[in-house]
């Protein structure tokens, strides 16, 4: 089993994305191969205290033949919340911040992932998210645990799809085949607050460690 980034870029390639360097010697920078849409995958969310550097060197090295890169990019950060908890209201400054990139904070750790290393072992990321008793989970789970990790990763890549259906980067939605489980997603989605400081409460319970674990 590989690094947690290894797996989070292998699912970029399983999923039509292709590997076209590095920034600042670790953060990679890939394309979707039929459309301009770039993504920055880096480890940790300190790079987010230095976008402009970021921005300028992947302008440097790869602008002039990427020239649509600048609107057409997201930031990934894969955050290990083992023993660094990432406080939700920071999460949602760093994801709100209009600056150079869309950004995306993917917390986990290494347990959680484990564990779902062995689950897909016969299964990939969006089957086993329709899967009835991982869906519950996925609704449930208040803890950083496998299910919400998955879920996690589900809403973070929105490319990911299920059974052939395409992601809509515009509306950043998870689209699902016909299913028991499509509507009841639906309307849990529904029932998400429309205000900022009542999400954070929502986030924080979805990257909280359970300190029992």
């Amino acid at each position: 089993m590989g690094t947690f980034k290894e797996f989070i870029l292998g699912e970029f390639a399983h999923n039509n994305y292709t590997f076209l360097g590095k920034v600042q010697n670790d953060i990679c920078f890939l394309k979707n191969n039929e459309h301009d849409d770039y993504w920055l995958v880096a480890e940790g969310y300190g790079c987010y205290e230095k976008q402009e550097d970021l921005y300028q060197g992947v302008y440097e090295k790869f602008g002039s033949e990427y020239l649509l890169f600048e609107k057409n990019t997201s930031l990934l950060m894969l955050h290990d919340c083992e023993g660094d908890s990432l406080d939700s209201s920071l999460l949602i400054d760093i994801e709100n911040n209009p600056l150079y990139f869309k950004k995306y904070v993917l917390c986990y750790t290494n347990d959680s992932y484990e564990d779902l290393a062995v689950m897909l072992q016969e299964s990939s990321v969006a089957d086993l998210a329709m899967e009835d008793d991982m869906f519950g989970r996925m609704l449930k789970e208040t803890n950083l645990g496998t299910a919400s990790l998955l879920y996690g990763i589900m809403h973070k890549l929105p490319f990911i799809s299920v059974k052939g259906q395409n992601a809509d980067r515009d509306n950043q939605e998870i689209f699902f085949s016909a299913s028991s489980n499509a509507g009841e997603l639906n309307d849990f989605l529904d029932s998400l607050p429309d205000d900022e400081n009542d999400i954070i409460g929502v986030i924080g319970n979805l990257i909280k460690v359970d300190d029992n674990e």
